[in-house]
């Protein structure tokens, strides 16, 4: 429910979201909320370390970009099967329970982006390398006696993510667009355990840890995306999309094709008497085991001026989501639409106050990710389903108090 931070789709000239995150494809990173409860030690930490520099060179213009995430949570012995920890501890004869897990991952690359008349396009590389282990060991007890400092390289994984795009402004009203992307993961060239941190599935709040097993020399992965675009500038704005994906992971047994199309449109009526904002994508998927899934998510806002400072507005956001066995069995099949409704007082240009009702779409910090935000904590908090989720966003009955500032 990100609908306008570009997590569905790429930025243009960039393969990355507008928080550092990839979002898509293989290397797609979920968002991981500890529980506030200190008792629950769910502790989870990551630095993150990104630089863009770019120079034009005539319509050309040449970029660089490096992103590091490192990342630590700590999980506990019982949970963790991992042969070299094992090893480890009979050798030094450790007496943690817990221990605290880490990874490290480097994007790094170029970019290339120009502009001749009515046609503009971008190509981007960016390889990328993964590191994981364990770095500390902590017996959970009252005096904290655990064992310090552990360096146990235990994984690494290589790859790169590229992607290209071009678009024909044919037309002043009309615009054709084609944009490929893609990311690979190369073969191991050892074996080891790639280690991630995932959401709480059972309710308890702590970070889960999700981690597979790599054999040397085994088929690399990858995810490949095309889409087109049509954009239409006469009387009302709208963006037509499309494309497919497909997805071959080895590490997992994980095939799935993709097909999606959708719509958005921004805009506004009678000298912005009404604004309104519209959005709707549809994608239909096959796995390889013959499973198939479905899924709608759409955004339906409004904004109308009553007067020179009041406005009220309505966002409804709508998604439907089943999926079925190969033997025409469903598995799940859910439909949910959310009510968000305000009533907003602008003094001046920069200043907002507003009373609503429902689930905000803007996040505290200015994101619009707010139904996002509300699904990932009630799926840690209860071990919910996404489909749950979204059902008990639906069900959400609560009035608040906003007010904004713009510098």
């Amino acid at each position: 429910d990100r609908f306008e931070s570009g997590a569905a789709n790429i930025p243009e000239g960039d393969l990355l979201d507008d928080l550092g995150r990839m979002t898509y494809g293989l290397f797609s990173e979920e968002i991981i909320s500890p529980s506030p409860n200190p008792d629950a030690y769910t502790e989870y930490g990551t630095d993150i370390l990104g630089l863009r520099v770019s120079r034009p060179v005539g319509p050309v213009e040449i970029g660089a970009a490096m992103r590091f995430d490192s990342g630590l949570w700590w999980y506990s012995l019982a949970d963790i099967d991992i042969p070299a920890l094992n090893d480890w501890i009979d050798t030094t004869g450790s007496t943690s329970d817990w221990f605290a897990l880490g990874k490290s991952e480097w994007l790094c690359g170029g970019d290339v982006s120009a502009t001749f008349g009515p046609v503009s396009c971008w190509v981007e590389y960016l390889d990328y390398r993964y590191t994981g282990g364990v770095t500390a060991g902590n017996k959970e007890n009252d005096a904290r006696d655990g064992n310090g400092p552990i360096d146990l390289d235990m994984g690494d994984r290589g790859g790169h993510l590229s992607g290209a795009d071009i678009e024909i402004r044919a037309l002043e009203f009309l615009g054709l667009g084609l944009n490929y992307s893609s990311q690979l993961y190369s073969t191991p060239d050892k074996a080891g355990v790639y280690l991630q941190p995932g959401p709480s599935t059972d309710g308890d709040g702590r970070v889960e840890m999700e981690y597979l097993t790599m054999a040397p020399n085994s088929t690399a992965s990858w995810w490949e995306g095309l889409e087109f675009r049509l954009n239409l500038d006469r009387y009302f704005p709208i963006l037509l999309f499309g494309g497919k994906e497909q997805l071959r992971d080895d590490f997992t047994g994980m095939s799935r094709d993709t097909q999606k199309f959708g719509f958005s449109a921004k805009g506004s009526f009678l000298w912005d008497f009404i604004v309104y904002d519209l959005y709707s994508h549809w994608a239909k998927a096959e796995y390889g085991d013959g499973a198939t899934g479905a899924e709608l998510l759409s955004k339906y806002a409004i904004d109308v001026c009553l007067t020179d400072n009041w406005y009220i507005g309505l966002d409804v956001a709508y998604h439907s989501a089943s999926e079925k066995t190969e033997g025409d069995s469903t598995l799940f099949d859910g439909v949910s639409m959310p009510v968000f409704t305000y009533v907003q007082f602008r003094p001046v240009e920069n200043v907002r106050m507003e009373i609503f009702w429902g689930v905000h779409p803007m996040m505290a910090n200015g994101w619009i990710a707010g139904r996002r935000e509300f699904i990932d904590e009630y799926i840690r908090e209860n071990g919910a389903s996404f489909v749950e989720a979204w059902e008990e966003l639906e069900d959400v009955r609560q009035i608040g108090f906003r007010g904004e500032i713009d510098f």
